[in-house]
């Protein structure tokens, strides 16, 4: 079997297996509308309600009217243009649904019916929702100038939302850390990070004891331990373990690639990658082995290669129960249970699991006498 160039110093057989009485229905009686009340008269608003007097009725259509006049707010905060959406809003997902393994109701909320704005793509999951949100985009386009990106000409409504676009271009992080002199291009990321110097990490990994400062880190991190991609894309079916990667995984259906290196204009689809590429002009290796000292450019490179000190392989095969020091060599050493062939040669339609095999068999169709 093709099974292709392992990532890092691995060889390729590290791959390889070693009947109730219904209850009656409440009395409901309907509050009279009031003249004039145009919330409660506007049937987008409250589709379908049946309102009964008392407080705790009256109370819940406030909240609701709250949440929704907050909604609101937000939403003119956020205004990006297309393609900055998948960037700036973590909650954009394009028509998500959810991988198996959920419980039914989940699985049913997941599969919602939404409804993108045709501006921005922000999506909503009722009409009048969406409505209420393009009549912002009205108003800016009224009474705000526009602010232009002068590297890809994406126009902004804000200043500020202009200038955090354009340290994407251009790789400024003008947030530093206090402990550790390490900067940011976003004032969150940097306060992320200064997390890392407090040695307490509450939640703890069971299958290899790596602690998380949140539960949201340790589910996230559990899924390379399981497998599980409950992020899958409408639009070819590839599923993902993290939201990030179906929205960065997107722009590959819409070939935007955002993020271009100031240093030789090569442009990526996310900020990490264009990160990594940036080490590859200055030679950084920021990150060091405790062991031996050898540096590298990525962190999760450096801890695997930590691994090869103490002999860890936590990432394990839930087919086969083989073993793995990174997550990389597990999602790799998978292709073999699932069939997956992603690299296809652009000549004779073959597919290889890796692309150093698909380099190798490419050059089978270059005549002899031109090599």
């Amino acid at each position: 079997m093709d099974f292709g160039e392992n990532p890092g110093s691995e060889s390729e057989s590290d791959y390889l297996p070693s009947p109730t009485a219904p209850e009656p229905e409440p009395n409901v009686t309907v509050k009279e509308e009031e003249e004039g009340d145009s919330d409660m008269a506007d049937p987008d608003r409250l589709p379908g309600l049946t309102v009964a007097e008392g407080p705790r009725f009256n109370m819940i259509i406030k909240e609701e009217e709250k949440e929704e006049d907050d909604e609101t707010e937000a939403e003119e905060d956020d205004m990006v243009c297309p393609g900055e959406r998948i960037k700036s809003d973590p909650d954009y997902l394009p028509e998500v649904t959810v991988a198996t393994g959920q419980p039914q109701h989940q699985k049913k909320k997941a599969a919602k019916k939404l409804h993108p704005c045709p501006d921005c793509g922000k999506t909503f999951d009722r009409p009048s929702h969406l409505e209420r949100h393009e009549n912002t985009h009205t108003r800016i386009k009224k009474l705000a100038p526009d602010y232009t990106c002068s590297y890809c000409g994406k126009i902004f409504a804000k200043p500020s939302k202009l200038a955090r676009h354009e340290r994407g271009h251009t790789g400024e992080k003008p947030y530093s850390c206090c402990k550790c002199g390490k900067c940011f291009a976003e004032p969150g990321h940097r306060k992320s990070h200064e997390l890392t110097h407090n040695e307490e990490r509450p939640y703890t990994c069971a299958d290899c004891g790596i602690g998380f400062f949140n539960q949201s880190k340790l589910q996230r991190h559990q899924r390379t331990h399981t497998g599980e991609k409950p992020y899958c894309c409408t639009e070819c079916g590839k599923t993902f373990a993290r939201s990030g990667g179906l929205k960065t995984h997107w722009l590959s259906h819409t070939g935007e690639r955002p993020y271009l290196c100031s240093d030789c204009g090569k442009s990526f689809f996310s900020s990490g990658d264009l990160k990594v590429h940036h080490l590859t002009h200055t030679g950084e290796k920021p990150h060091c082995c405790s062991v031996c000292g050898k540096g590298f450019a990525q962190r999760g490179n450096m801890r695997a290669h930590e691994r090869s000190h103490s002999g860890e392989r936590p990432y394990s095969c839930v087919d086969c129960g083989a073993n793995f020091a990174h997550s990389n060599y597990l999602k790799i050493h998978r292709r073999i249970h699932t069939g997956e062939r992603p690299f296809p040669c652009p000549v004779c339609g073959k597919r290889f699991i890796l692309s150093g095999h698909l380099g190798r068999h490419q050059k089978t169709h270059i005549p002899k006498n031109n090599t």
